[in-house]
């Protein structure tokens, strides 16, 4: 499994705020070669003498999500560097035998009786119906927090697309743009493993609800999340969170852990900003990081860059 799938999905309750649902605009999504508005910021101020710029990304393999929107296009172009959320393997066969000792089961219990058997029947169920070729066999040797990290976004890996983040590392390597991470080595990976059995349970019983939902409405959760992305609302994004509330199976205490998880990464991202800054003040700087990142919560990269001085302002044309 390539290093970088390790960052393709934010934890699920993250998940549930960028989606899409009905909307008053007509769309034709078919029609869209990229972005009809980008979430992309502008940070400016507190000694910098070039603008950086923030892109919010979705970790999905939509090959409409790789064309930037004509202004996150510019500001890539002529940024001098390149920030993702981690940095990208020269070797992916490399990173799958460095990665494989971090996933393999080393539980005494298999994984049907981890999740329960109802559970498990479902999961399976799911996997069938992403494609009859995929078999929960094949998480019989893995963590079981991997199924957590790697279900929700199994179609968008099935497509073989390239993922926005990997696509971008792989421009910035051709234009000679240094490519450095938010995150250290494996950070983002740590939360998942962390999960008790109690919660990869109620995360996967989340996803399934979720999915569920977003079929009887004639899509797949990929396509919803595609589609809000596309659009570039504020309210394309926030509507699929409402919308999902009545199917929330998480705990109270889960879902506070999700979210002081989040918080904890968006601080270890913005010190790695900030330290790039102060150390390249001359230089600008193009970010990506999951979306989950500058959605409205109480504390979230832009108001902690806020706070740190910096200007933060969105661009939307």
């Amino acid at each position: 499994m390539k290093r970088f799938l390790f960052i393709t999905c934010a934890f699920l309750i993250n998940i549930a705020h960028v989606g899409a649902q009905q909307v008053e605009e007509k769309v034709d999504f078919s029609q869209l070669k990229h972005p009809l508005k980008p979430f992309l910021w502008k940070v400016e101020g507190n000694g910098l003498k070039k603008p950086s710029y923030l892109l919010g990304s979705v970790h999905l393999g939509d090959p409409r999500l790789l064309k930037l929107h004509p202004a996150a296009e510019r500001a890539f172009l002529q940024a001098d560097t390149l920030a993702t959320e981690v940095t990208f393997e020269n070797n992916p066969q490399e990173a799958e035998q460095k990665d494989e000792p971090n996933i393999t089961r080393k539980s005494q219990f298999n994984l049907k009786a981890d999740l329960g058997l109802d559970l498990y029947k479902d999961v399976s169920k799911e996997l069938n119906t992403i494609s009859p070729d995929l078999d929960i066999s094949f998480y019989e040797t893995k963590q079981t927090w991997f199924l957590v990290l790697t279900l929700p976004c199994m179609e968008s890996l099935l497509s073989h697309h390239t993922f926005m983040d990997e696509h971008l590392a792989k421009r910035a390597a051709k234009l000679s743009k240094p490519n450095w991470a938010l995150e250290p080595d494996g950070d983002s990976m740590d939360g998942y493993k962390e999960l008790s059995i109690l919660e990869v349970r109620q995360t996967l019983r989340e996803y399934l609800a979720m999915q569920n939902a977003a079929r009887s409405r004639g899509k797949t959760l990929d396509q919803e999340i595609t589609e809000a992305y596309l659009l570039g609302t504020k309210k394309a994004m926030d509507e699929f969170n409402n919308r999902m509330e009545p199917h929330q199976v998480t705990s109270k205490e889960f879902t506070e852990k999700l979210d002081r998880e989040m918080d904890r990464r968006d601080q270890v991202m913005v010190n790695s900003i900030n330290k790039k800054f102060r150390s390249h003040p001359d230089q600008s700087h193009f970010i990506i990081a999951g979306c989950a990142h500058f959605l409205e919560r109480e504390r979230n990269i832009l108001k902690l860059l806020r706070e740190q001085g910096y200007t933060v302002s969105r661009i939307l044309k």
